[in-house]
């Protein structure tokens, strides 16, 4: 952490897997807690009356509603090592029932000299970004005035959505699990929503199949009369992170097929880089030098034909990224700190 460590940590993070892996690298620092919080939503996209944030059997630093007077501060300020002002960070999801539960006055009452953080992980107007029923989109242009008045930061991996919007662009995070390798059962893995982009993805899946590589595909939301490969592609199977990560640890590379209006780093790229994967993508904002000097990484230029040499995937597979934590979590804290401090 930086020397002068102004602030404590709360993150809030949802009870799966898949942040816990992110923030897997700064568990331990003594400024720093991470609260597991549990929400629900109907089918119509309104909170389930009997969803609790506060309290949680997996949450070591379990906190009382505070509609009962509970603060944060009277199970923290035991544990910090110093009384500090926090920084909250949660992510975009958490928004609605903060927002919901009149969370955010709460904390700024509570806590004056607190920092209120939401972080977003997809593009503006991405129907991912919120739930069934919620105004079409949580983050949309409608809403960021209201999260604006609300948030001191929001921060986007996605470029283009700060300079449009004004947010605060901060590439990523990312920790990197001590899992044993025990071998490879494919070239080439992909896993994700068919959203708009199915077409695109059944003709890399035709192509790399072609050129030799052992393809390993997962899409869901695809409809019985849209899967082109139903014996080969695995479509509408749901994998749990740890197991998304068991098979990209024993693949040669990751394809990324980006969604519409994605302009930054992704989990897929994360991956690739941290576990030493070949990196397929065709994400604009890899198409930048400090990018492609990576040997490892396979940029497709839009409107282009594929031309992949199979050769060199073959060979540069063997080699390392040399990665040395430069997207660990614990960059995040630095910069949150520094981005606060100049504010």
């Amino acid at each position: 952490m930086s020397a002068y460590q102004k602030y404590n940590f709360v993150i809030f993070i949802p009870e799966n897997e898949w942040y816990p892996v992110r923030f897997f690298d700064v568990n331990d620092l003594c400024n720093v807690r991470i609260i597991k919080v549990q929400y629900k939503f109907n089918m119509e996209g309104k909170l389930s009356l009997n969803f609790s944030p506060f309290r949680s059997e997996m949450n070591p630093y379990t906190f009382k509603s505070p509609m009962n007077n509970v603060f944060l501060g009277d199970y923290f300020n035991e544990e910090f090592p110093v009384r500090r002002p926090i920084i909250f960070y949660a992510v975009h999801g958490a928004y609605v029932w903060m927002k919901a539960i009149g969370y955010f006055n709460y904390l700024r009452s509570n806590y004056p000299e607190c920092k209120i953080v939401i972080g977003l992980t997809n593009p503006v107007n991405s129907p991912y970004q919120g739930y069934a029923g919620l105004t079409n989109s949580l983050i949309n242009e409608k809403t960021i005035g209201i999260m604006n008045a609300d948030l001191d930061c929001i921060l986007t991996y996605n470029k283009s959505d700060a300079v449009r919007f004004g947010f605060v662009h901060y590439m990523g995070f990312y920790s990197r699990l001590p899992i044993e390798y025990k071998g490879e059962i494919s070239d080439l893995f992909f896993i994700g929503a068919a959203k708009n982009r199915l077409h695109k993805i059944h003709d890399y899946y035709k192509y790399f199949r072609s050129i030799g590589l052992r393809c390993d595909f997962y899409v869901v939301g695809v409809p019985p009369e849209y899967q082109e490969f139903p014996n080969e592609i695995h479509y509408n199977q749901s994998l749990s992170y740890m197991e998304v990560l068991n098979h990209v640890i024993h693949s040669k590379g990751i394809l990324e097929v980006a969604q519409s209006n994605t302009y930054g780093l992704t989990m897929r790229f994360f991956e690739a880089l941290v576990y030493d994967k070949n990196f397929v993508t065709d994400n604009g904002f890899l198409n930048q030098e400090k990018f492609l000097r990576s040997p490892k990484l396979f940029y497709i230029p839009p409107y282009s034909k594929l031309n992949i040499d199979p050769e060199k995937y073959f060979i540069v597979s063997k080699l390392s990224n040399n990665y040395k934590n430069e997207y660990s979590p614990v960059r995040l804290l630095e910069f949150l700190e520094t981005h606060f401090n100049l504010s």
